[in-house]
């Protein structure tokens, strides 16, 4: 495998981690706590498919490494809340 694909892959791989894992995991916990969700769109029936969605789109549509970058920053900034959230319950 290529350097460049390689890169690709592991950012790729970081972004579904953070946002697609870490993320999406502390909302759950955190609503099954009681806490409220800043996005009036998730909850927990919609928030697999929300992720989804706008995961496969990005990689769909943006084959650079600015999408994944932005999902690995809003997954990492979306934790961390999330933790800092479920501290304070």
């Amino acid at each position: 495998m290529r350097s460049d694909v390689r890169s690709e892959v592991l950012l790729w791989a970081c972004a579904f981690a953070t946002y697609g894992v870490g993320d999406t995991l502390t909302t759950c916990i955190n609503l099954a706590y009681g806490a409220s969700e800043l996005n009036p769109l998730i909850n927990y029936y919609t928030i697999i498919p929300l992720k989804i969605f706008i995961f496969l789109t990005l990689y769909l549509l943006s084959r650079n490494i600015i999408a994944p970058l932005m999902l690995i920053i809003v997954g990492i900034a979306g934790t961390l809340w999330n933790l800092l959230t479920f501290l304070s319950i």
